[in-house]
């Protein structure tokens, strides 16, 4: 079952996922833990939606963030 929900009501979660991602990769260089903390942020947002769903949506949360908000993205992360 896919939990069917406007983008602006997705948009808290998805912020909470890019921040909590951003913040751990910065302390850890690492991308897994970075995904995981970042699933929890987003989790925490929505904990109604479907795990699978969450997982995608956290996925694709990073991958706009880090391709259209590069500069900021990225910034600090390695260097």
């Amino acid at each position: 079952m896919t939990l069917t929900l406007p983008r602006e009501d997705l948009r808290q979660g998805w912020r909470a996922a890019v921040l909590a991602y951003r913040r751990e990769l910065r302390t850890t260089r690492h991308d897994y833990p970075a995904w995981w903390a970042a699933l929890a942020a987003f989790r925490e947002v929505l904990p109604d939606m479907p795990e699978a769903q969450a997982k995608q949506e956290t996925t694709q949360a990073i991958a706009y963030a880090a391709s259209h908000h590069t500069s900021w993205f990225w910034a600090g992360v390695y260097g």
